[in-house]
């Protein structure tokens, strides 16, 4: 990371720090927040010491964008902003970061199911598509087109495991 963004962070935290001089609208919130989660990511190569400070403070600055976005409306992402979150979560790899971006993710936004397919098909391990649908099935807003997902979950065991975590009994 270059001290050029560790500056950027620095002043972004003054900035929400001082409080909001205007009115952002709900788009302006989410850039922010995933120009602030592909900073966290670009932090896995420094030393822990800076790594530990950086998120602490971009945490900081994303807390206090989401209170300014208590509307409980959740994100839905347009075709080219999919790719590009496709590309972040290749990004996050090794799978223990791609998990921690998934939750964080199913937090603020909704999918489809064939998004969610195309998420798990950049997934190398069935436990890992397992363990991330279990995460993003709970926020698919078209459950009833499971079916993309029996491409992934082929046999009856894994269909019933994503049918329990559709039908909200699933672990």
């Amino acid at each position: 990371m270059t001290m050029k963004k560790i500056l950027i962070i620095s002043f972004l935290m003054a900035a929400v720090s001082a409080g909001f001089s205007e009115e952002y609208t709900k788009d302006d919130i989410y850039k922010m927040q995933n120009y602030l989660d592909s900073i966290l990511m670009e932090t896995r190569f420094l030393p822990a010491e800076t790594r530990t400070s950086i998120m602490l403070k971009v945490l900081e600055i994303k807390k206090i964008l989401n209170n300014q976005n208590d509307t409980g409306i959740k994100r839905m992402f347009g075709e080219e902003e999919f790719k590009d979150l496709l590309q972040r979560i290749k990004d996050a790899w090794p799978y223990r970061d791609q998990k921690i971006f998934l939750a964080r993710l199913s937090k603020t936004a909704v999918f489809t199911m064939t998004q969610v397919g195309d998420i798990l098909t950049l997934l190398s391990f069935a436990d890992d598509k397992k363990d991330a649908a279990r995460i993003l099935l709970p926020v698919v807003i078209d459950p009833e087109n499971i079916d993309v997902l029996y491409k992934l979950f082929w046999t009856p065991d894994d269909k019933k495991y994503i049918n329990d975590i559709i039908d909200g009994t699933g672990k």
